[in-house]
């Protein structure tokens, strides 16, 4: 769910000999450059075992107890219902099925995000989510679990995960950025280019605290993936 550029589909058929994925994404571009990617750049015998749709989190076009597993990575805290969006992968996982959904950890352990927000918050005004829209800090392990047991997705297991995102110039930390946090990246990538140098300035002065003597800067990332079953 929220298949994007269709990476982790394509990683998980190739990890999964015989498993056939399907990625969902409200986005008929990412629908489409998934697809794309996937004609390009996966192996035929695992290109074969993938499929894209077009559609929503809330009404997922699926039957039920079609699943073993559904992933929701970088997605829960932008769905508009997170409740009703568990709601429908319970309904379409088989019993015993598991959903894996990944939440950040504590702000404190994830400059690489907070960074971005400071860079983009010191420079552009205006900028704020959609009302139904979470922050993505807000979705803590603690609801999560909350959420996941609401859903009738009581919390099997959680895998913490941490690693450091290294970035040279402000180039390197945006492209980076580019597939850890797509909002941030897109608020970004949309201001025109005299106003990009303007957010380098401010990138390099608020990253000044994290680079080591060659002056890459090491921004520490940490992540949890909870894991609900389906009884």
């Amino acid at each position: 769910m929220g298949s994007g550029n269709g990476a982790l589909a394509t990683a998980l058929a190739t990890a999964l000999p015989g498993a056939r994925v399907d990625g969902l994404d409200y986005s008929d571009t990412a629908v489409r450059l998934a697809t794309e990617n996937a004609r390009a750049h996966a192996a035929p015998d695992v290109r074969d075992r993938l499929a894209y749709t077009v559609g929503s989190a809330l009404e997922l076009p699926y039957e039920d107890g079609r699943f073993d597993a559904v992933t929701m990575l970088k997605t829960a805290w932008v769905l508009p219902d997170l409740g009703a969006a568990l709601a429908e992968c319970r309904r379409v996982l088989r019993p015993g099925g598991r959903i894996f959904l990944q939440s950040w950890g504590e702000p404190e352990s994830c400059p690489v995000l907070t960074l971005s927000g400071a860079v983009l918050g010191a420079a552009i005004s205006g900028f704020e989510l959609p009302d139904e829209a979470m922050a993505p800090f807000e979705l803590t392990a603690d609801l999560v679990t909350a959420e996941l047991a609401a859903a009738g997705l009581p919390l099997a297991d959680r895998r913490s995960f941490d690693r450091d995102v290294p970035a040279a110039t402000p180039a390197e930390y945006w492209e980076q950025l580019r597939s850890l946090a797509g909002t941030a990246y897109w608020a970004f990538a949309v201001q025109p280019p005299e106003f990009k140098d303007r957010l380098d300035a401010g990138w390099q002065q608020l990253s000044a605290a994290h680079a080591d003597a060659a002056g890459v800067r090491h921004l520490p990332l940490a992540w949890h993936v909870s894991i609900g079953r389906r009884a």
